[in-house]
């Protein structure tokens, strides 16, 4: 211990003061006679832990706050992966395909509403279809208002909802964006229009088979939001779901064409 001391004190002139101060206190106050302990630093007990480690390999120690919106829930793996690609503005939107000089399309207007270029926020929250889809989970399952970007959606705007609600909201979203998607590529590639209230009937229709699959403890938690899809589903009325009909016959293998 003197012989640390004095190593410390030789170089005191090239520390800073306050630091060098506290070397020497923390220096003074270590007893001799007691036996250095090991720590370890990444758990709140300084006890090893296997999980802590291999917590640290996968993070770097640092672990991004939205992982378990992503990956630690009842959504479906593809999904889950194309909300975080959206959320990092990273699908081939029409803009980013520009940007890349791969869009095969004469124009980067949104094909939804041919009222401005389809970028990642315009596509899932500021074309005129898109807003009539959010409005209908709006006002049916009393959801916040649309959010100002898709980078927002997961950060302050998530914070807006209770957090008892979370559960569902996350699912209510992640459905709605991916259909969205869908819907999209149908009138790229297909040349199919889908009305919003067929939209509508879509996220709807999975979000129930979603929403069956949960723990029963959880189900009991979204009871309400259940019986509010199932409403909406009802008030969508029969002309939507003919029109699904038809689509789904089209879409049938071996179905052919007059």
């Amino acid at each position: 211990m003197d012989r640390i001391r004095r190593d410390f004190l030789w170089s005191g002139q090239d520390i800073e003061k306050p630091k060098y101060r506290l070397i020497q206190d923390r220096l003074r106050t270590a007893r001799q006679d007691e036996r250095d302990r090991k720590y370890w630093s990444l758990t709140g007990n300084k006890l090893f832990s296997v999980k802590s480690l291999y917590n640290f390999l996968n993070d770097g120690g640092l672990c991004c706050e939205m992982a378990k919106c992503f990956w630690k829930n009842n959504c479906p793996k593809k999904i889950n992966i194309f909300n975080w690609m959206v959320w990092k503005n990273k699908i081939l939107s029409l803009e980013n395909l520009a940007t890349r000089r791969c869009n095969s399309l004469p124009t980067t207007t949104c094909v939804m509403c041919h009222a401005g270029v389809e970028s990642v926020d315009h596509l899932f929250l500021q074309c005129l279809v898109v807003l009539d889809v959010w409005g209908c989970f709006n006002r049916s399952l009393s959801l916040p208002g649309p959010p100002t970007s898709m980078c927002n959606l997961w950060l302050s705007w998530r914070t807006t909802v209770r957090l008892a609600d979370r559960i569902w909201v996350d699912l209510v979203v992640k459905v709605l964006v991916w259909n969205l998607w869908l819907a999209r590529n149908d009138r790229i590639f297909n040349a199919k229009i889908l009305p919003v209230h067929c939209i509508v009937l879509y996220i709807n229709r999975m979000l129930l088979l979603w929403f069956d699959a949960l723990a029963d403890l959880v189900k009991v938690k979204i009871e309400d939001t259940i019986a509010s899809v199932r409403r909406s589903l009802e008030f969508v009325g029969q002309r939507s779901l003919q029109e699904l009909g038809d689509t789904a016959a089209e879409e049938a293998p071996g179905s052919t064409t007059e």
